[in-house]
């Protein structure tokens, strides 16, 4: 009996001792240190965006009447870089948001331009140069009967998901003549205006086109879907209440995930949790990593050595390739850190 309560005091000591991650308030025991290992990438500018093929990298990279640069992991000096600015149907305004359709080709929803371009890799190699194997504008579409979309992706043929100002549904399925609805915000939201807006959710497709993440930059928000049938249903849902003024975030309010990734088994965050009152300069910065299973068993989260704005993954050499920030000189630089699930 005597060795059991030392062994019981040793254990309460043990644990008082150990300091625990602050990730574990979002469930996340397991906490693992990874490094950053840089890909020479001197040639770009002020980089925002990451995609990974393979063994090219794409990276929105806005500067001097170009947006896009593919460049080799090998052979970085190896880079095509185009994508013209403009409002004309080749051409991109702001490529607000970047989603790989699978391992030959990326969507570009230009939301200030109110349309979508689609771009094949094998494509751009050939020609040197960014020119989008299609893209459409909104009012394309059944728009007229989806009112209140702002932005919508590529799903397969033609079905697009939109996300926007609507009480009929969180989310828009927009097929050649139809327009359909599912999904809702948190309820505990009292708000005169859309969710959408305090939000403004960000959607992941993998390349199987059967699941769906939705993931928010505002609090602690993300949610999946998995298509069966016509019909898509969720799987999982985070989500903690934030503090807000109706559709306008506070000093207070946390910023969430600012880049994510997914394939058919799991599900990739990259997690700011800072506030504006905290960190006015590197607010949408983040170094924590979240990695749950597309059932929503949370696995671990990794905690990198540097600040970072984008990610994406690539699983064949496990790898995160990210853009992350310099600390010494402050510029932001493409590389990326080793992980194992």
């Amino acid at each position: 009996m005597r060795i059991s309560v030392i062994l019981l005091a040793l254990l309460f000591l043990f644990s008082c001792g150990r300091e625990e991650s602050p990730m574990s308030k979002y469930g996340f025991r397991t906490v693992e240190q990874v490094s950053f290992h840089p890909v020479k990438s001197d040639f770009l500018f002020k980089p925002t965006a990451i995609e990974v093929f393979d063994s090219l990298l794409l990276v929105h990279d806005p500067v001097e009447g170009n947006t896009y640069t593919l460049f080799s992991i090998s052979s970085p000096d190896v880079q095509i870089s185009g994508g013209k600015k403009g409002t004309g149907p080749d051409e991109v305004l702001y490529g607000q948001f970047t989603d790989k359709i699978n391992e030959k080709e990326f969507q570009v929803i230009d939301m200030s331009n109110g349309k979508v371009l689609i771009y094949n890799v094998d494509s751009i190699l050939k020609s040197r140069s960014f020119i989008p194997v299609h893209s459409f504008f909104y009012n394309e579409l059944a728009v007229q009967k989806a009112k209140g979309l702002q932005y919508c992706y590529y799903l397969e043929d033609s079905t697009y998901i939109g996300l926007g100002d609507s009480n009929q549904g969180k989310y828009y399925c927009i097929g050649k003549d139809t327009v359909t609805y599912w999904g809702n915000y948190p309820k505990d939201l009292t708000m005169s205006s859309s969710p959408f807006y305090l939000f403004q959710g960000v959607l992941q497709i993998n390349a199987d086109r059967n699941l769906l993440l939705y993931h928010s930059p505002t609090g602690y928000y993300y949610e999946l879907y998995a298509r069966s049938g016509d019909a898509w249903k969720q799987r999982f849902v985070e989500y903690m209440p934030i503090e807000h003024a109706e559709d306008v975030v506070t000093e207070n309010t946390p910023c969430g995930v600012s880049s994510a990734d997914l394939d058919n088994d799991f599900v990739y965050l990259l997690f700011s949790g800072r506030t504006l009152k905290e960190y006015p300069e590197e607010t949408f910065l983040a170094s924590h990593i979240f990695i749950l299973t597309t059932k929503g068993e949370k696995v671990k989260c990794l905690e990198t050595d540097r600040l970072n704005v984008f990610m994406c993954v690539e699983r064949k050499q496990n790898r995160i390739y990210a853009i992350s920030r310099n600390p010494d000189t402050g510029e932001y630089e493409v590389g990326y850190y080793p992980f194992a699930i």
